[in-house]
């Protein structure tokens, strides 16, 4: 991967906020940078999860571990969501903050398009269900998830 400024700042605020001990990361922290991918197939829909005990679909990823690049941790966690075991193109296509209400935290999603070697998914270890799904169907309750998917088509 390329070097990307912002997302050097992003880490190193990371970095710096975070310790060691990931059982309870919010509490020691001001932003938990989570890494999410954009994974279309030839229709354009986009690969989703529904990870171990939360109902709601979601991109596949997650946070990155202490001492972590961008790349590792990504790879990290699409194996463990999606099972994607192989190598994998990653261009940055935006980041968005939100705060985590049940864990009273703040949260930076670095948004990545994924062009993986291969489209061998399984759901993986941290996940209950995966699907590629319109991403119209997000438009109402998760626009940014939409407006993602809209970005990575024309890149």
């Amino acid at each position: 991967m390329q070097a990307y400024p912002q997302l050097e700042r992003l880490q190193a605020m990371y970095y710096i906020l975070v310790l060691m001990d990931q059982s309870d990361w919010h509490s020691k922290c001001f932003y938990r940078v989570s890494l999410k991918a954009v994974i279309l197939d030839e229709r354009g829909y986009v690969l989703m999860v529904r990870e171990k005990n939360n109902p709601n679909w979601n991109l596949p990823g997650g946070g990155m571990d202490y001492g972590e690049d961008d790349k590792t941790a990504l790879k990290r966690e699409l194996l463990e969501e999606v099972g994607l075991d192989g190598d994998f193109e990653a261009v940055p296509l935006g980041i968005r903050p939100g705060y985590i209400k049940d864990k009273q935290a703040w949260q930076m999603w670095v948004v990545y398009k994924v062009a993986p070697s291969h489209f061998d998914f399984k759901v993986g270890i941290e996940s209950d269900e995966i699907a590629f799904l319109d991403p119209e169907m997000f438009r109402a309750e998760k626009p940014h998830i939409t407006a993602y998917c809209e970005q990575a088509k024309i890149l």
